[in-house]
């Protein structure tokens, strides 16, 4: 039987301390890359605003906006939406309007994107913009066009700076984004 000598014993602590220091090397870049993610994850809300105005001249008008906004605290690229009123694909805002009822006049709109922009962190990005006059004329058929919106599907797929990328959906049951491996292409 051969006799343990210090010099195997501090052979034997040095093989010790190496693998101690290269698990600990392995979970600190571990812990410092999921860092880098969480300090540029962005969050992708969709919210819509339907309010009265008055405009400069006294009338009333009823003011609709629909919007993404970023509540993360990287920037979020915007990669692809979908969006649909009782089931009419919306490609660009400017087709809502074939969905109005005959006689339903807008006073103002703006028309933003749906796909393909960089939103920055606490940016807002207005989609859809549209004011109708307020008054008994307009609010039957106005009424008429609200039911169908506030129950269309519009989500956005947009990914972090290290693609890491996610769906945000409007009228959803949970505001957290859905994880997903990829965006689909843009329209």
């Amino acid at each position: 039987m051969s006799k343990i000598t210090v010099q195997d014993v501090a052979s034997y602590a040095a093989v010790i301390v190496a693998c101690v220091a290269l698990y600990v090397g392995w979970d600190q870049s571990r812990i410092y890359r999921a860092q880098q993610h969480a300090d540029v994850f962005p969050v992708v809300q969709l919210t819509s605003q339907y309010v009265t105005q008055r405009t400069e001249s006294g009338d009333s008008i009823r003011v609709l906006q629909l919007s993404a906004s970023n509540q993360g605290v990287g920037p979020a690229f915007i990669e692809h939406g979908d969006w649909n009123i009782e089931g009419v694909k919306i490609n660009h805002a400017s087709e809502i309007k074939a969905l109005f009822p005959e006689g339903l006049l807008t006073v103002d709109e703006y028309q933003g994107q749906i796909d393909s922009y960089l939103l920055g962190a606490g940016e807002e990005n207005v989609i859809w913009q549209v004011s109708w006059p307020n008054n008994s004329e307009m609010q039957p058929k106005l009424q008429e066009f609200m039911d169908s919106f506030w129950v269309m599907n519009f989500e956005v797929c947009y990914c972090s700076l290290y693609e890491r990328c996610w769906i945000s959906r409007y009228n959803a049951t949970s505001p957290r984004p859905k994880s997903v491996d990829s965006c689909p292409a843009a329209n």
